[in-house]
């Protein structure tokens, strides 16, 4: 058997900007993965919006590293479609791990948007989540991974939504958010590319 190759699909980001990338495996599961994008410019900041679906033997990835001049608040939401995503912003992560094939319900639902039944206090699936912070002047990254699999010859779908709000909570004024890309050095500064991957699986 030849090793398995994982062929990449990389694209550039601006700010601000939306798009979507998608890419098929040419396995015998023909798995496919799909990514949606918005990056725009709020009154008080940015709000960056990621969506991923994967199937079967593909995963996708998305990395935006960026720079803040002042203090900040951010509001990160991630809402998982498990088997497998995982959003994180620097030490913040909201993550979900889904094992059919795990005996007691902790080991089947893992992370951190799992949901917890009320009545037997076990973990009975996954949820959304948020969490809120302040951001001190720097660099972040923010990134968004998932991944489909295949169970039992069933191709099994991952993927979901992060959304990262950032705002100075300064009173209405001028936006006070990255210029177009000649003239960057200003609140906000993008530094980063994403990548769609997927598996291709060869005998």
């Amino acid at each position: 058997m030849r090793p398995r190759l994982r062929p990449t699909s990389r694209f550039p980001l601006a700010f601000p900007a939306s798009g979507g990338h998608s890419a098929r495996s040419h396995s015998s599961f023909a798995g496919e993965t799909r990514m949606l994008y918005e990056l725009r410019e709020t009154r008080g900041g940015a709000t960056f919006e990621i969506s991923q679906d994967n199937s079967g033997d593909t995963d996708s990835s998305f990395t935006l590293t960026f720079a803040t001049a002042t203090e900040m608040q951010f509001h990160l939401y991630a809402e998982p479609r498990p088997y497998a995503f995982s959003g994180k912003f620097d030490d913040v992560v909201g993550d979900a791990f889904y094992d059919p094939s795990a005996e007691s319900p902790s080991d089947i639902y893992r992370g951190t948007l799992v949901h917890i039944d009320g009545v037997t206090d076990q973990p009975d699936g996954f949820e959304g989540r948020s969490f809120d912070g302040e951001l001190e002047p720097g660099t972040h990254t923010l990134t968004v991974r998932s991944h489909g699999a295949i169970d039992r010859q069933t191709i099994v779908d991952g993927g979901g939504l992060v959304r990262l709000t950032l705002d100075t909570g300064a009173a209405p004024g001028p936006l006070p958010v990255p210029l177009p890309p000649a003239a960057w050095p200003a609140l906000l500064t993008l530094l980063a590319v994403a990548a769609a991957r997927y598996a291709l699986k060869s005998s």
